[in-house]
């Protein structure tokens, strides 16, 4: 795969299931590289297989998005948006005569961030921000009133200012007569997520507006009438909590329920009686954590049991518990799944293979257990991108370590002949709660592609491996208050006290897989072995250059350089800071110890340093502060600045600037590693 073939990803995302499971939708992106967009269009079709899943809007020059099906099953609503124009809901007629009509706007140049039918199919409900015409007005910055700022948490990565444009919930008749109208809205909180309640009568969702939210992160559940009124708060704002669904009989809210403070926020679902206030946690012997990809995925209902999405293992799985706290079943396993809908015996997931980023794959939900079994069909979505490349397959291997086995990957490089030696790249993940998969990473085959091999692995602080693997490398984890029961975090993993922090175990963890593959692969050449990754991994990164000689180049992308400034400059620094750490500005020395500018002396790779300039997660002074310390010793170091990108350049920018992000951090590695067939020294396109 070469970087300009990311024009012929195809992706399936965001699986939806007709109430009889006779009908399935999903969102099917692909990338114009001509015209440096995304495309999006909603297909659908018989779950059965008696006709081909088929694209039933128009997409074009907007993008549609979160198709969901009527109860009846007559009528599929879906959103669209065109760049820099309100998003629209849509509702398109299914089967029958009738014209698809708009039934809904966004305020200004807003999304329509989700989307529900009423059980009784008469109300749509689904969230918008709201923008202040007088803060936000003029269209000239200079004309606007100055923004008075009394909380932290007043910007996000990828969405920009939130104060003076909160998300709000609103309701619209199905059938267009009537406006929309506004249910709940805060002027100092989001309202984040929406479940209809079996009686078409309210909604539940989650806010944050109390005093203090800034300071305890802690999210309330709320529910409010269809007809209006003041909303109501059905928990006592002592936990963070997301993604409710209703019980089939209206009597609880199931959800994830986390600490809300200490880091990583292990979530667990939990049934809360609104009656009695009592909560149960479901599956509470699983040691295994909700998957995040996006976002969560309310609980749902299916045969007396609550099923929800899990990270294990470098894979995704489904899994299922009874209402009353029984014991967890698999439903799917060993496949990487993220995400999926039930209804009716059906289920839908979106799962990716090595040869495929991500396909609508339709199973019964009753004999789904294991690969392949109970499948009626999947879409092809990536023929096209196989019918070009030569897509690589990773070979998974353990490598044991004072903390239990490390889950690692071998990609091989295109081509591969035995008796030559090829360069490394060592890729490191975000997060850190996250985890590389047995599927299909652009990274990987782009790489392979240019004649490299490729080593990847879940160090110790990912996810897919319960609690203590999660928490080993966080220092803040000591016994408090609240317990374990609460968010199901210590009681797996023991007492963290005294946790090294970043830049311990996890790079030790790292080392050891990289010294296990050399070993392992005597054609790896150990002396071409260079290290790369964003964010997190983007600082594990700067921390090995700076700590290690092992590697011959260095690439740290969007990274935590300095967690000092990181503090008070990120969105999310105040708390993400303290939270891994168990510091925050009180010690600012602790911080600096653990920054990789404080050693930025004892770097001796090439560094490349990618960054983002809208980039409000890891500030772009992040890069600007080692790229100076850098420089000013004469090291061979390079800053590029992408601008008008923000934290998810990689997975979401403007595909121009993702293919020439491949391009120079390709340039960059053939100039130090020189690769087989590689013109070192080339100038990225």
């Amino acid at each position: 795969m070469q970087p300009e073939d990311l024009g012929l990803l195809v992706t399936a995302a965001d699986p939806r299931l007709s109430r009889d499971g006779a009908l399935v939708a999903c969102v099917v992106t692909s990338v114009d590289l001509e015209a440096n967009r995304y495309r999006s269009r909603v297909w659908a079709g018989p779950t059965d297989g008696s006709a081909p899943l088929r694209p039933v809007t128009a997409g074009g020059t907007r993008r549609d998005q979160r198709p969901r099906w009527s109860p009846d099953g007559t009528a599929l609503a879906f959103t669209a948006r065109a760049e820099g124009e309100a998003a629209a809901v849509v509702v398109m007629p299914w089967a029958q005569a009738g014209e698809a009509r708009e039934v809904a706007h966004a305020d200004a140049a807003e999304d329509v961030e989700e989307l529900e039918w009423s059980p009784d199919g008469r109300w749509l409900a689904y969230l918008a921000r709201v923008p202040d015409p007088a803060l936000l007005g003029p269209e000239r910055e200079a004309d606007r009133p100055p923004r008075r700022l009394r909380r932290l948490g007043w910007r996000y990565d990828g969405v920009g200012w939130l104060d003076g444009r909160r998300k709000a919930l609103f309701v619209v008749a199905t059938d267009g007569t009537a406006p929309p109208r506004r249910l709940a809205a805060f002027s100092t909180s989001d309202v984040f997520e929406l479940a209809w309640a079996p009686d078409s009568r309210r909604l539940a969702f989650t806010a944050a507006p109390h005093e203090e939210a800034d300071l305890d992160r802690r999210v309330d559940l709320f529910v409010v009438s269809v007809e209006g009124g003041e909303p109501e708060r059905v928990t006592p704002t002592d936990a963070s909590r997301a993604a409710p669904a209703w019980s089939p009989d209206g009597a609880a809210l199931v959800h994830y329920r986390s600490n809300g403070r200490r880091l990583p926020d292990l979530a667990r679902p939990v049934r809360r009686d609104l009656a009695t206030g009592e909560e149960r946690v479901l599956g509470a012997e699983l040691d295994r954590f909700p998957a995040s990809v996006g976002t969560l995925r309310p609980p749902a209902w299916h045969d007396g049991r609550w099923c929800w999405l899990v990270e294990d293992g470098g894979e995704g799985h489904v899994v299922a518990a009874p209402d009353d706290g029984g014991p967890v079943e698999v439903l799917l396993d060993g496949r990487v799944v993220t995400a999926f809908d039930l209804a009716a015996g059906v289920l839908a997931v979106i799962e990716g293979t090595w040869q495929a980023p991500a396909e609508l794959v339709v199973l019964d939900a009753a004999s789904g257990r294991g690969p392949g079994r109970g499948e009626r069909w999947r879409t092809d979505l990536g023929a096209s991108l196989r019918e070009v490349c030569e897509l690589p397959v990773g070979e998974r291997f353990t490598v044991p370590h004072d903390g239990g086995d490390v889950h690692a990957w071998l990609v091989r490089p295109a081509g591969f002949e035995e008796g030559r030696s090829y360069p490394v790249l060592v890729n490191i993940h975000g997060g850190p709660f996250a985890q590389y998969t047995d599927a299909f990473f652009d990274e990987f085959a782009v790489q392979a592609g240019a004649g490299y091999a490729v080593v990847a692995c879940n160090p110790r602080g990912s996810s897919g491996r319960g609690a203590a693997w999660g928490r080993a490398i966080s220092a803040s984890l000591r016994d408090d208050e609240d317990g374990d029961d609460k968010d199901g975090g210590d009681a797996a993993g023991g007492d963290a006290a005294g946790s090294p922090g970043w830049g311990d175990v996890d790079a030790a963890d790292v080392l050891a897989v990289v010294d296990a593959a050399l070993a392992r692969w005597p054609w790896l050449d150990a002396a071409r072995v260079g290290v790369l990754g964003g964010s997190y991994g983007g600082y594990l990164t700067s921390w090995l250059a700076a700590r290690t000689d092992r590697f011959a180049a260095a690439c740290s992308e969007r990274a935590v350089n300095n967690l000092l400034t990181m503090t008070h400059t990120s969105d999310i620094g105040w708390w993400f800071n303290t939270g891994y750490m168990g510091v925050g500005q009180e010690d600012p020395m602790a911080l600096l110890e653990r920054s990789p500018v404080t050693y930025a002396d004892d770097i001796t790779a090439p560094m490349l340093l990618l960054h983002s300039e809208a980039d409000l997660r890891c500030p772009i002074e992040q890069a600007e502060d080692l790229f100076t310390r850098l420089r000013r010793r004469h090291h061979d170091v390079e800053l590029v600045r992408f601008p008008a990108e923000s934290h998810g350049l990689s997975r979401g920018g403007a595909p121009r600037h993702r293919v020439q992000r491949f391009e120079i951090q390709l340039e960059f590695f053939a100039r130090h590693l020189h690769p087989a067939g590689a013109a070192a020294g080339a100038t990225p396109g």
